[in-house]
């Protein structure tokens, strides 16, 4: 059976409603059997497919059944969901939590961003800077551009660019323009207003307002 990636991203989006096939609904009816006999596996998958249809709450539920059962990624998706359909920060911080524990890449990434800018908790940029250098080190393209940030708003630019590059060979758009910026600027690398340009058309290219806004500056 087809497992099916999950359709919510940070930015809380959801898919379309679709028609589902007499093949999918079979597949619905085997999942609803097995998550009903307690296989995580099952509810994860489950929980997916309902949140594709955009039925939010029946996805809830299935993901809480393997969030019970500790399933990492399940109480991460059960985090996000309690922010975007029932905007709970509480519920959602307390997930999250139990995600970071295990060592979620995301759920550090997302629970240091709620740290940061005080979502649901009392800000702390102590805790905020260290989940996301916990996600960062796992490979998080949005954690090491926040984490590069940090660093760069401290003017210690030798960090800020090694955690910008990471970002941006991953091709995130913010960590492109970021790393723009630093060669626009010559921080903590040799002015290059050239290879900033490159970065921001880069930027701009994946969707980044700020490149777009960088370039065009860049280019007048």
């Amino acid at each position: 059976m087809k497992t099916l990636l999950s359709a919510l991203a940070l930015s809380f989006a959801f898919a379309l409603p679709h028609v589902a096939s007499a093949q999918e609904t079979a597949d619905i009816q085997t999942l609803t059997r097995l998550s009903e006999q307690g296989s995580v596996d099952a509810q994860l998958a489950l929980a997916e497919e309902l949140l594709l249809a955009q039925k939010h709450e029946e996805a809830m539920h299935w993901y809480t059944q393997a969030a019970q059962q500790n399933h990492a990624e399940a109480q991460y998706q059960l985090g996000v969901l309690q922010q975007a359909v029932n905007r709970d920060m509480n519920e959602s911080r307390q997930w999250l939590e139990r995600a970071v524990q295990q060592g979620h890449g995301k759920a550090q990434q997302l629970l240091g961003f709620m740290y940061q800018f005080g979502r649901g908790v009392e800000p702390d940029m102590t805790k905020a800077e260290h989940l996301y250098k916990q996600s960062a080190e796992q490979g998080n393209a949005i954690a090491q551009q926040a984490l590069g940030a940090i660093y760069a708003s401290r003017k210690d630019y030798a960090k800020a660019l090694h955690w910008f590059e990471l970002s941006a060979e991953q091709g995130h758009s913010l960590g492109l323009s970021s790393l723009g910026g630093l060669y626009e600027r010559g921080e903590g690398v040799a002015q290059d207003k050239a290879r900033a340009r490159e970065l921001y058309v880069m930027a701009c290219d994946a969707g980044n307002l700020i490149g777009c806004d960088n370039l065009e500056r860049l280019d007048k």
